[in-house]
């Protein structure tokens, strides 16, 4: 018997070794990724620097959710990202169409409504995000209460079945059969 439980919790370190080495191995490839995507929007933003700019303050918020996200996938990141980007995107295409000089970007950068919107549309990510994770919580925890009746209601049906003795409420003796209580005996 102890030879079988120091086998299974040999295994079990084993197991945990492994996903130990397997989130090292992950949390490498992100940081390359990672590292290769600064790369790329570093030399893109040295030959499209104009458009660059109304990107770095029109991202903030992006940046300031992945920063603040937890999450490992970074749900609220993406939400957000996507939203931002759909709001800086308007003004990038005008700067195209006017010209690609640093004076266009700094003008549609500088302009209070340009950034108001591009921040609405951040808060609008953000708002979606919360409202989403709301509501996937109430339904979860619906669930968790239908599921809790269902199992109560099983219960109840085998206690009606098989008597109360399946409740596990009631003392048994060594052999596993009900002692009966001196309050059960009949005068």
């Amino acid at each position: 018997m102890a030879k079988v439980k120091k086998e299974a919790k040999e295994a079990d370190n084993k197991g945990e070794a492994k996903v130990k080495a397997a989130s090292k191995g992950g949390g490498l490839a992100v940081k390359v990724r990672t590292g290769l995507f600064m790369l790329f929007f570093l030399v893109l933003s040295v030959f499209f620097l104009s458009s660059a700019l109304i990107f770095c303050v029109g991202m903030l918020p992006t940046f300031v959710a992945f920063f603040t996200d937890r999450s490992y996938r970074k749900s609220k990141a993406v939400t957000v990202g996507s939203f931002n980007l759909a709001g800086c995107v308007p003004f990038v295409l005008e700067l195209w169409k006017t010209g690609r000089t640093m004076d266009n970007a700094i003008d549609i950068i500088s302009e209070p409504m340009t950034v108001v919107i591009i921040y609405v549309a951040a808060a609008a990510g953000y708002f979606m995000e919360w409202m989403i994770t709301q509501i996937v919580s109430n339904i979860m925890y619906q669930q968790g209460l239908a599921r809790r009746k269902a199992i109560t209601k099983r219960q109840e049906d085998l206690v009606e079945r098989w008597g109360r003795e399946v409740t596990g409420e009631i003392a048994v003796d060594k052999d596993g059969f009900a002692v009966e209580d001196e309050d059960d005996e009949l005068p």
